[in-house]
């Protein structure tokens, strides 16, 4: 069949490619010499292959021999013995992947050199994809067989396969489906299912097929068809079809579309429409929502505004336009037709009603009410025709009294006669007019009848602040306190009342609805940068987050002064309410920390009685701790927690006052006239009071343990130093402390004892001192830990420094506690040569660190410890490297008297010029340690220099 020399076969490995080309022409010619080729023929064929294959070509394996093979049985048509040897043979099997692959090439050979439908390839082509009908590859090519042969012409489309095979993009033959007859856009159905079986099956790609037909039926002004898909694509996001859907919105009516509809139309159009539309888009959505909010009072009441002029009780001119949507052009034409008495007349009527909801536009702007109406139409035939009949809604007792679900946040029901005064106030919004003072009252008085939330007072008193005479807002809120019943709505409007004050005190000088606005603004930017910065103690420079989220209540810290002022008269006996006090004192504290909740949990409600008691407001805290996952709830679990302390601990005064109180009222006992002859002593030796006992703990103190708990999970361990050194008392008792510094012992050992040494509990100290000790001894400390100047700073702010040093257990650490000072000794000495090489004012300004608190503060503090402890002769030496003695003096004796003077001269300085903590500009996280260590140091030193001088003598 094909001949070939000897050498051929001898040399065939090195030409692989030739030998499969032969192997391919031997099947070819197998298959073009007799077509009809029995079973058993080809039988024979595949044993000579494998003959072949095992005897002169093994470079070539058994699948490659079965491909072609099979490849060859399909090119021949003999697709019943193609699909047994598709499923593989007794020695050789195909990978799926490959059985699909000669399936579907075969198939497109057959089908792409058919000339026409009816020709026995396009049979083939569908018997070789029905030989693998499982896979979805070989279904997608099935389908398109259907679609070019049954779909499209069904549709009047005719597309062979060899054009097909030149399209590369199968929307342009959906388009042509679409286009090619008059009426094809209907069989939307089947525009669709043709699309899908040519591949378009994805949502983007069905939405784009949608969005062609639906512009073929606007073309074909088929508007309802146009309509129905403009609402499903705009349903699924298809933003290219925006300008379809703005021009259907202001197009005529349909049967099935409504004002809802359309303003769906624009409202999507608006979200994806060019730069240059936007105005008129949004001019043309308000007028359709306007629409809106009169048809749905006329549903509501049955009453309809007039069709023409002759109907309106507030005008008389004549209008020939009999529809309900009047004509502007129209109108203008008619007033310009009748006689000028009757226009001057119009006018009046229509300045009337318009004088009774806006206020006068010659002392807002200028301008006049004649030459507006005179320019636009469409606010002539509004006021003429429609703004009567919305402000007879306004009065009439009936429509006060249905209500209609809320359109207002905050408010679940409005009356129809409120939705009248919402709808006149946006017509006047719309054209920017001004409205009148009782307009503005009325929907503010209906926002805040009860039943109401605080959102709804908060909301109709943002109302009240448009008011041009602010005691008609007073006189508003008052009413309101008067006639409430319940207990929250009461606090709710009390405490609206006290910002509404406050906030209109701010705007008495602004005239302009523009300068109130900008006024304002910046009076809440004022309020958040005064909040973030510490004017109500909340959110004390934490995450802006945070600070966007909540919203900061001006006057509040005087509102608690005056509850608490109101609670001290209480207690020395004036006639009050004291429970009702605490429990109005408790729910505006509630209030205030539910904006907060609502940062960490919308599902978390807070209530008064949550903060009634210590037990339950732990408990809230405890659950409300279990939801916060984030830095920014953490930020507010902390700005809850410091609002509730001004809370409990007027609460703890209060009742500290009251034992004190009992204690002193008790005169029960028969000898209370004893000892009267020494109460003049008595009364110079000073009381301790609870206040002072450095073991006060603080009453939530287990919520402040669920606070340190996520700090140290966030590893924000400056944050904890920082909050326990900046309150004056103790957050935490023996056993919180105790397990605090346990978790904190697993992270980090030094950590933990800085923890524990801002807090009274020896206990621990020693715990965590030999944590460190054992940590010291193991070696291998960073060069971090030996720069920590806090952990310096706690250990001789605390008094641990003495145990330190005069026990030999903790050598260790006294060793490192010498290095640490050693290394901040040659750090100060280097920086001090550096400014004397910068001149004096370098000089002063590297005073303002660290190192000016080390020379000033700890230095001589460390000394004087040393002397304290019977290290006189370690001070010594220490100081005279510090001070640079020479090296030929450094005798005992020397070092002694050293020792003395420095001593001397640090008292010294301390007592001319003395030492705060104002002095630095280092400080945080330990500024109220440092004040105190401060304070204390001139005690310490004075008591090493006489240890010192008893000595010497």
């Amino acid at each position: 069949m094909v001949p070939k020399c000897i050498n051929f076969f001898l040399e065939a490995d090195s030409d692989e490619r030739g030998v499969k080309q032969i192997l391919r022409l031997i099947l070819f010619k197998f298959v073009r010499r007799q077509p009809g080729r029995s079973d058993n023929d080809w039988a024979n064929m595949w044993r000579d292959l494998q003959s072949l294959q095992e005897k002169a070509f093994l470079f070539l394996d058994q699948e490659y021999m079965l491909m072609e093979f099979c490849r060859g049985l399909l090119k021949a048509g003999k697709f019943s013995l193609a699909r047994n040897y598709l499923r593989g043979t007794a020695s050789v099997a195909l990978a799926t992947d490959k059985v699909e692959n000669l399936v579907i090439q075969a198939a497109r050979e057959y089908f792409f050199s058919a000339s026409s439908f009816t020709c026995s390839e396009v049979w083939k082509a569908r018997e070789c994809l029905n030989l693998f009908p499982g896979s979805r590859n070989v279904r997608a090519e099935a389908d398109i067989i259907d679609a070019l042969t049954v779909k499209l012409p069904n549709l009047g489309v005719t597309v062979l396969p060899v054009q097909f095979r030149q399209i590369k993009d199968p929307m342009e033959i959906i388009k042509l489906a679409i286009t090619s007859q008059v009426g094809a856009y209907i069989n939307v159905d089947e525009l669709i299912e043709t699309a899908k079986l040519l591949g378009l099956s994805s949502q983007d790609d069905l939405s784009a097929v949608q969005e062609a037909i639906a512009r073929e039926a606007a073309v074909a002004g088929d508007l309802q068809l146009a309509f129905d898909l403009c609402l499903v694509l705009a349903k699924e996001d298809h933003g290219s079809i925006w300008d379809l859907c703005a021009a259907i919105a202001r197009g005529p009516d349909l049967e099935t579309m409504d004002i809802s509809s359309r303003k769906q139309l624009l409202a999507f159009a608006l979200s994806y429409c060019d730069e240059e539309s936007i105005g008129e888009l949004l001019a043309a959505w308000k007028d359709l929502d306007m629409q809106g909010q009169c048809e749905k009072l006329m549903l509501l009441t049955g009453t309809y505004p007039p069709k023409s002029a002759n109907d309106s009780s507030f005008i008389s001119f004549p209008l020939r336009n009999s529809q309900d949507t009047v004509d502007l052009r129209d109108y203008s034409e008619q007033v310009d037709g009748i006689n000028c008495d009757d226009q001057e007349a119009n006018i009046k009527d229509i300045k009337n009603i318009l004088y009774l909801v806006a206020k006068d536009l010659s002392k807002e702007n200028g301008s006049s009410w004649e030459a507006l109406l005179g320019e636009h139409d469409k606010i002539l035939s509004f006021a003429a025709l429609r703004l009567p009949w919305l402000f007879e809604l306004t009065h009439k007792v009936e429509h006060g009294k249905q209500l209609i679900g809320g359109l207002i946040s905050g408010k679940q029901y409005i009356s129809v006669r409120t939705q009248a005064v919402v709808t006149i106030l946006s017509w006047l919004a719309r054209h920017d007019f001004a409205p009148r003072d009782d307009l503005i009252a009325s929907l503010a008085k209906s926002i805040m009848e009860p039943p109401v939330t605080e959102e709804g007072d908060i909301i109709g008193s943002s109302f009240l602040l448009n008011l041009i005479n602010a005691f008609h807002g007073v006189q508003i809120i008052e009413e309101q306190v008067r006639t409430r019943k319940a207990y929250n709505e009461i606090c709710s409007i009390v405490f609206v009342g006290m910002v509404y004050s406050l906030l209109h005190n701010s705007l008495v000088e602004c005239k302009s609805p523009t300068q109130r606005r900008e006024l304002l603004l910046m009076k809440f930017q004022e309020t958040h940068s005064t909040f973030s910065s510490g004017a109500t103690r909340n959110v004390k420079g934490f995450s802006p987050e945070l600070q966007s989220k909540v919203f900061p209540w001006e006057g509040w810290d005087d509102l608690r002064s005056i509850v608490k002022n109101n609670e001290t008269t209480a207690n020395r006996g004036v006639p009050c309410k004291t429970d009702a006090s605490s429990r109005l004192t408790s729910t505006l504290v509630a209030l205030k920390s539910s904006q907060l909740v609502g940062v960490i949990s919308n599902s978390i409600q807070i209530r008064t009685d949550d903060l009634l008691t210590v037990d339950s407001a732990v408990s809230f805290f405890v659950r409300l701790c279990e939801v916060a996952t984030s830095e920014t709830h953490f930020d507010a679990l902390l700005t809850i927690l410091e609002e509730w302390e001004g809370l409990f601990t007027i609460k703890r005064d209060d009742t500290d006052s009251a034992e004190a109180a009992d204690a002193a009222n008790d005169w029960s006992n028969d000898g209370w006239d004893e000892g009267w002859e020494s109460i003049q002593e008595e009364e110079s030796v000073p009381k301790e009071t609870k206040k002072d006992d450095p073991f006060s703990v603080h009453p939530l103190h287990l919520c402040w343990m669920e606070i340190f708990k996520k700090l140290v999970t966030l590893s924000r361990f400056r944050d904890l130093l920082k909050l326990i050194d900046q309150f004056d008392g103790v957050l935490l008792d023996q056993v919180d402390t105790h397990c605090l510094g346990q978790i904190v012992l697993g992270i980090d050992c030094f950590a933990a004892l800085k923890l524990a040494l801002l807090l009274p509990y020896e206990e621990t100290h020693l715990q965590c001192l030999d944590a460190v000790e054992e940590k010291l001894k193991q070696g291998d400390i960073s060069d971090t830990i030996c720069k920590d100047h806090e952990f310096l700073i706690l250990v001789l702010s605390s008094g641990l420094v003495s145990t330190i040093i005069s026990r030999s257990a903790y050598c260790t650490t006294f060793s490192f506690l010498c290095h640490m000072v050693g290394n901040f000794s040659r750090q100060y000495q280097e920086a001090q040569l550096t400014g004397l090489k910068h001149g004096d004012r370098k000089r002063h300004e590297n005073e303002k660190d660290f190192l000016f608190l080390f020379r000033s503060v700890l230095f001589p503090g460390f000394v004087s410890e040393l002397v304290k402890a019977d290290q006189q002769i370690l001070a010594g030496f220490i100081v005279t490297k510090f001070v640079h003695t020479n090296a030929s003096l450094s005798l005992i004796n020397i070092a002694e008297a050293s020792l003395i003077r420095y001593l001397e001269r640090q008292l010294q300085i301390l007592q001319d010029e003395g030492f705060t903590h104002q002095d630095l500009g280092f400080g945080e996280p330990l500024v109220n340690t440092i004040s105190q260590l401060s304070g204390r140091l001139e005690d310490l030193i004075q008591f090493a220099l006489s240890s010192l001088r008893a000595d010497v003598r």
